[in-house]
């Protein structure tokens, strides 16, 4: 992602990419799986597809992925914390331990606050 800037400046006329999609090094929208047309704008199913765990979250709790120390490669989780009414949601986390090296670009942990299709906090 170092180089978004880079392709932005070259490239000044380039589209507007939607649903998550970037600028790459030809000038073009790259789209993430789930998208495709020339500016990423057509959703052809859900961003997070094949979850293997989450949910909706409306009570204090603990989440945890799963409790294997062998996760599979392709785990994707999401859960979606709403507070409830005239209360704000509080997540602390306790530990965090990737799978292998960070430098897979497949291991992350994101906050995404307001919507879970608008980028967050890795």
């Amino acid at each position: 992602y170092e180089c978004l800037e880079k392709w932005r400046k070259k490239f000044p006329s380039s589209p507007t990419c939607e649903n998550e999609g970037f600028i790459g090094s030809q000038g073009l929208c790259i789209c993430h799986s789930g998208t495709q047309g020339d500016r990423c704008q057509i959703k052809l199913r859900g961003y997070y597809p094949n979850l293997t765990c989450g949910g909706t979250v409306t009570e204090p709790t603990t989440l945890q992925p799963n409790p294997t120390t062998n996760r599979r490669k392709t785990e994707r989780c999401m859960w979606w914390i709403q507070a409830q009414e005239c209360h704000k949601a509080q997540l602390t986390v306790l530990e965090f331990k990737m799978r292998t090296p960070c430098k897979q670009f497949t291991n992350y942990f994101e906050l995404r606050v307001n919507d879970p299709i608008l980028p967050g906090t890795r």
